[in-house]
């Protein structure tokens, strides 16, 4: 009895390994296949106008009377200015004044329409840590082969380099098969309600059913990926949420002259450790 119990496991087993290694062997892959895109040459004034975009002070301050519309007002004056098809041919909408909607209209109207996002504001400078700092925040400044300033990668250069690709299809004549819808926001650093959420409601109101929502994603990267050298542009998938915890610690007083083992410091900084050591 104990045979025919082991022979029926052992050839239970040989059809699991016979069927992995079927798998195995016939498995194709499911990367789709496309042909290589060639590189174009960039405009040389396009590092220009990125440059002057830097310059712009468009900080999205916490205290709202902060806020600077002047700066803000010279982005929008720069966008008109840089771009002069992309503001004439495309559809174009502003939110709350300096947030904006530009509409590509495709040949194709069955195809569900692509939204490329994107924000201009950037966030403030603490004076006291200026010091740090390689370069002007806002100085715009090419040094060697880098550029510097707030914005340079969160998130004007996806602004502007979005701008700079549909203007270059537009001087060729280019016409898009899918509608485009190009969102820019003005206060995405401090939580997008006057801009992102305003444009979605739009859309929404609009009955506008995306295909899909590219948005900015990571840099392109040295070294940070194990085992992978060169140059990599990490491709994100999913947006991390966030979580705001408010800790107290409530314990029976004493005096300072006979503190306890353990007092409500100490157990403050035993729950920050433990929170430290075990992010979500």
């Amino acid at each position: 009895m104990i045979k025919k119990i082991l022979l029926g496991l052992g050839l239970i087993l040989l059809l699991f390994v016979a069927y992995i290694l079927f798998n195995t062997f016939t498995f194709e892959s499911k990367q789709i296949r496309s042909e290589g895109v060639e590189i174009g040459n960039a405009n040389p004034e396009s590092l220009k106008r990125f440059a002057k975009a830097l310059q712009i002070r468009t900080v999205s301050p916490e205290n709202a009377i902060e806020f600077d519309s002047i700066q803000f007002d010279a982005f929008n004056e720069f966008l008109k200015n840089s771009y002069p098809l992309v503001d004439s041919i495309l559809e174009h909408q502003t939110f709350n004044h300096y947030s904006h909607l530009y509409k590509w209209r495709g040949s194709n109207s069955k195809l569900k329409p692509g939204i490329l996002m994107g924000h201009l504001d950037v966030v403030p400078v603490i004076e006291e840590n200026r010091k740090y700092w390689n370069a002007d925040p806002f100085g715009g400044e090419i040094i060697k082969d880098t550029i510097w300033g707030r914005g340079s990668i969160d998130d004007k250069i996806g602004v502007v380099g979005l701008m700079e690709a549909i203007e270059q299809l537009l001087v060729k004549g280019y016409e898009p098969e899918r509608t485009f819808y190009l969102a820019i926001g003005h206060d995405e650093e401090i939580g997008g309600l006057l801009g992102a959420k305003t444009i979605a409601a739009h859309l929404k109101e609009q009955e506008v059913v995306a295909e899909f929502v590219i948005d900015e994603g990571g840099s392109i990267t040295r070294g940070m990926v194990p085992g992978l050298e060169g140059d990599a542009a990490l491709i994100g998938i999913a947006e991390k949420g966030f979580v705001s915890l408010y800790l107290t610690v409530t314990m029976e007083g004493g005096h300072s002259s006979m503190p306890e083992k353990e007092t409500a410091i100490d157990v403050m900084a035993k729950a920050i450790s433990k929170l430290k050591k075990n992010p979500f």
